[in-house]
């Protein structure tokens, strides 16, 4: 039986013989005219599966008895994946705004917590994500539940290594005898759910660099993913940063769903070359930042610091990631075939304390605590419509030294913003995709006591935010 919420919309029943009980049943619903399920709209059903047994009654009746049952969400939708148009979702086109998370939750430690990842979704979504990428192991159950509720589309991935092992104790010990029985326990799994976009298998492989032995292992794990999941209802594609050589193209041309670690200076020559292959930027950004932590001037590239801490200004940037949340932003937009992208990542986790020898990682947009950082707010800025959710936001924090030379930022979701110290402009800019490449108005300005205010305007020049 099929719900959506409490009525029923499609319902059938099969009699099983105990001749037939050997073999698998197969039952078939359709529900007319569903809604289909969207990250903006995520309309879920119920499938209710019951299996019932008449026992012997003397009067020659009988009353069914529930034995098993099973209910699941499910949802209906409509996904086309096109090398020349990216993403089609239910018939119209959507760029992927995502973001890689790990599994641990941060300040609560790996320990998996519901109501937990329940408000780091949320925060996600009020930023703009619609994606996820799981990077790099298979998700908890309530993970994928939570996608389908709330709306975000999942690139599940499996595995962070196959046969060439990066750590010593790492899973690469047990990737021939448990590769087969873990994929086909998480496909199994995971196949109906309707956040599922993508499977991922394998991030950042060294296998598919080193020899051909990489393809074989391609082609093994696209059996066992399409062994359990044999309708297809994820495609499956692996993320790599070994794109520019010729071994990783090779297990790429077998997926053909291409993710890109950090490599978005190759899109645009291998979408020519490789026309059949759907490109998208798998790991992106990983601007390292400290929240509340600003290092001046904004034109100084500074990466580490005595203060051991990173600059959140939008100055702090690793060799092989992005210059700036901006960059990445703008890299994106530049390729409109590419289904969109995952930046690394969205909020800190633990371990990879890159640049510094500390417990957790620079690299999220909101703290191992879930305190939003300033390139939060410039994502939130490029992924939402101040038509429906006006925005504007100010860095750094308003005390210094007087005369100190400080660089003010301010993003919004709006077309043009002003600057104001102590009620004087500062001047406005036009901001966003319509005004060139210009996300972060930026002014410089002595240190002066007093209030700094940022203003947000419509097209038409009415105040929508404030800051």
């Amino acid at each position: 039986t099929i719900y959506a919420e409490d009525h029923v919309v499609a319902r059938t029943t099969s009699i099983i013989t105990p001749a037939e009980t050997k073999g698998p049943v197969e039952q078939q619903l359709v529900v007319e005219n569903p809604q289909r399920w969207s990250p903006a709209n995520p309309q879920l059903y119920q499938l209710v599966t019951q299996l019932k047994v008449d026992p012997p009654d003397p009067d020659g009746g009988s009353t069914p008895v529930v034995v098993e049952g099973l209910t699941q969400q499910i949802g209906f939708r409509e996904i086309i994946l096109d090398p020349d148009h990216g993403l089609i979702l239910n018939g119209e086109r959507l760029k992927l705004q995502g973001t890689c998370e790990h599994h641990d939750l941060g300040a609560l430690g790996a320990a998996f917590n519901k109501v937990a990842l329940r408000r780091r979704f949320k925060l996600l979504k009020a930023m703009g994500v619609n994606a996820l990428r799981t990077a790099h192991n298979m998700p908890a159950v309530e993970f994928m539940a939570l996608a389908d509720e709330m709306g975000f589309l999942v690139v599940s991935e499996a595995f962070d290594m196959w046969e060439r092992a990066k750590t010593p104790y790492d899973y690469a010990r047990f990737f021939p005898e448990w590769a087969p029985r873990d994929v086909q326990s998480w496909v199994r799994r995971d196949r109906n759910h309707p956040s599922l976009l993508l499977w991922s298998i394998g991030n950042e492989i060294y296998d598919t660099h080193a020899d051909e032995r990489g393809q074989e292992i391609t082609k093994w794990l696209m059996e066992l993913v399409r062994q359990g999941d044999p309708q297809e209802n994820a495609a499956i594609t692996i993320g790599s940063n070994y794109m520019a050589w010729e071994n990783a193209q090779k297990c790429a041309d077998l997926v053909k769903i291409a993710g890109y670690n950090y490599g978005e200076k190759l899109y645009t020559k291998h979408h020519a070359v490789h026309p059949d292959w759907v490109i998208y930027g798998s790991e992106t950004s990983s601007v390292v930042q400290s929240r509340g932590v600003y290092h001046f001037p904004l034109e100084k590239s500074i990466l580490a610091d005595d203060d051991g801490q990173c600059s959140v200004l939008g100055n702090s940037s690793v060799s092989y990631g992005a210059k700036s949340p901006e960059a990445a932003i703008i890299a994106d937009w530049e390729t409109p075939f590419s289904l969109g992208q995952f930046i690394w990542t969205g909020f800190d986790y633990l371990g990879e304390p890159t640049p510094y020898h500390t417990k957790n990682s620079y690299f999220g947009q909101l703290d191992t605590a879930t305190f939003q950082k300033d390139s939060y707010y410039i994502y939130q800025a490029a992924w939402t419509d101040y038509k429906t959710n006006p925005m504007i936001h100010i860095f750094p924090y308003w005390d210094f030294n007087p005369g100190q030379i400080i660089d003010v930022r301010v993003c919004s979701n709006a077309p043009r913003v002003e600057l104001q110290l102590n009620g004087v402009t500062l001047g406005c800019q036009d901001l966003g995709r319509a005004h060139g490449v210009q996300l972060v108005a930026t002014w410089k300005i002595p240190y002066a006591k007093g209030e700094i205010k940022a203003l947000a305007y419509d097209e038409t020049g009415r105040e929508i935010a404030t800051a």
